[in-house]
């Protein structure tokens, strides 16, 4: 029986093989989108990019999908995870456990610590590179490590530097990812006597720059033992080795685990079962693809325009040409007319203005697929006016928000891995105040607060706006349809879809009892009233003048007779 930790590296490299497989069919496209729309992070997909880096742009001739891709990714920054507000808070399952004093005071601060250490560290470039890369080939992927400076470091992979695979429910669980270290490297990282052999005599001979491929492999660590306490009986298992070695007892640089996912994966829309996500880069590869042609096209117009190929006679062709602008040429013969001289061998008058209609056309439709409307709206000022608002920004592309809505959805798995990775980095090192008993078994939850996340939720605040304004409407012409609505879920459901946190809302018994005091008042205020009316009345009577013939007297004495 095999121990666990105890690693047969043919395992992996037949499992990482496989994987490359799985990835192969993926591939084709991915070079497409590297080289018409985002290059800079399609480096990964050509062999050898650590060591001869190469951009894989050399069809690009316009950078317009590089920059509508570009508006997407600061857009989601700035809409989801920017680092200038508050975007998300720890919360709990029970919405009435966190109003607790004690317990919202902890939450808060956990909240501010992990807040801290995000802003400390390279987080927020990590999730950029997400944001840079899903919209475009349809994946993102960080890895998170611990860091002794910073607490935790966030490696954000580049397209092709990674083969993932999911389990049953579709999420994203194994990760081998690949890279490049130098001889030195590989010693200082992993220590002499872990590396292989051929690492080790570079290393003693001093030739420390040689590059080796290392592989990283992630995944589930189904043959731990539940009750052990190393490193290798954790959830998730960790190795690390070299691709290049062919000896089976040499290559494996470390064996560790970890106590939860340490990666996150943003997969912009998914098909099936697949592995991978795309994006709203390969609805518009085609338009890219023409857009760059057209580009060229008008380019090649232009140029033929200005510099048209030429025509001469046989008899000039020892002759030579000063093309210059207002250069001179001697002939000894005639040169206007058709006799002779240097004249265009066609005439060139490309229809520019249809060129540039196609070219906008091309534009709009790659504008339109990655919201880059919604996206200016969401960060552009207007007319000197401060920021545009979530509900704003609702108003003004509600159509386009709810198009949007399931790449956010998804974009919250991403988020959750990675705060969840990152608290339990803090809570193991021992960087929050201990919890109240209440709440020391309980799980954390995530609450968004976001602009993108406020404007998903104003959508359903004007849902609840207009509905109660149609049952207003109704109830002024028939009043019994006020009572087909309850305030109190009414209230609490639009407080709700504008972020107002729980926190502020007054408990439901505290409500009702407040509401029972103020019927009470109501009770006695009416009853104070109703007193008041009869002193009025009696003094009124005391100071009426009953001689002669009156109203008053003629009652009193119709009453008189009554009784007799």
């Amino acid at each position: 029986m095999q121990l666990p930790g105890v690693t047969d590296i043919q395992k992996y490299k037949k499992r990482h093989k496989e994987l490359l497989y799985n990835r192969s069919h993926w591939e084709p496209i991915w070079k497409d989108l590297c080289s018409y729309v985002l290059p800079q992070y399609g480096r990964a997909l050509y062999p050898g990019f650590e060591t001869r880096p190469r951009r894989g742009d050399d069809d690009m001739v316009t950078s317009w999908p590089t920059m509508a891709a570009r508006v997407t990714a600061a857009g989601l920054q700035s809409g989801m995870t920017s680092k200038s507000r508050q975007w998300w808070r720890a919360s709990l399952p029970d919405p009435e456990m966190s109003r607790f004093p004690a317990i919202r005071r902890w939450l808060d601060e956990v909240t501010y610590r992990m807040t801290f250490v995000m802003g400390q560290s390279n987080f927020y470039e990590g999730t950029y590179g997400v944001w840079s890369q899903a919209p475009t080939y349809g994946t993102g992927v960080t890895v998170f490590l611990d860091d002794f400076e910073d607490v935790i470091r966030a490696h954000t992979l580049m397209i092709g530097e990674y083969a993932l695979a999911s389990d049953y429910t579709l999420r994203n669980n194994t990760l081998y990812r690949s890279f490049y270290m130098r001889t030195w490297e590989l010693v200082n990282t992993f220590g002499k006597k872990n590396v292989s052999r051929q690492v080790r005599n570079e290393y003693d001979r001093n030739d420390t720059e040689q590059w080796h491929h290392i592989i990283h492999a992630i995944e589930p660590n189904d043959d731990r033992i539940r009750d052990g306490r190393s490193n290798r009986n954790m959830p998730y298992r960790s190795v690390y080795f070299e691709a290049d070695v062919s000896e089976d007892d040499e290559g494996v640089l470390e064996i560790k685990g970890y106590e939860e996912k340490p990666f996150a994966t943003f997969r912009w829309e998914l098909a099936g079962r697949d592995d991978y996500g795309f994006g709203p880069g390969w609805v518009v590869l085609p338009d890219c693809k023409e857009l760059h042609a057209t580009q060229r096209d008008r380019g090649v117009g232009i140029e033929k325009s200005v510099n048209p190929p030429l025509q001469a006679p046989v008899a000039d062709m020892d002759k030579i040409v000063n093309a210059a602008p207002g250069g001179l040429s001697f002939y000894s013969g005639m040169v206007s007319g058709s006799g002779g001289g240097i004249k265009p061998l066609y005439e060139v008058a490309p229809d520019l203005n249809g060129i540039q209609l196609s070219l906008s056309e091309l534009r709009q439709l790659i504008d339109q697929a990655y919201y880059k409307d919604l996206f200016l709206a969401l960060m552009m000022r207007s007319g000197g006016s401060a920021e545009k608002t979530a509900r704003e920004v609702m108003e003004i592309q509600q159509e386009k928000l709810l198009m949007l809505s399931p790449a956010l959805e998804r974009a919250d798995e991403y988020l959750d891995d990675a705060i969840n990775r990152i608290f339990g980095i803090m809570l193991r090192g021992g960087l929050f105040p201990p919890p109240p008993p209440d709440i020391e078994d309980q799980e954390i939850t995530i609450e968004y607060v976001s602009i993108l996340a406020q404007a998903q939720q104003m959508i359903e605040s004007a849902k609840i706006e207009q509905g109660s304004a149609f049952i207003a409407q109704l109830a002024s012409l028939y009043p019994e349809a006020r009572d087909i609505l309850d305030p109190d879920a009414i209230g609490e459901g639009y407080l709700s879809a504008i972020q107002i946190p729980q926190r502020m809302l007054t408990d439901p018994r505290v409500r009702e009892q407040i509401r029972r005091s103020r019927a009470e008042a109501e009770r006695q205020a009416a009853q104070m009233a109703q007193m008041q009316q009869i002193v009025e009345q009696g003094k009124t009577l005391s100071e009426a003048d009953m001689s002669g013939q009156n109203a008053l007297n003629a009652l009193l004495q119709g009453a008189a007779g009554g009784i007799r």
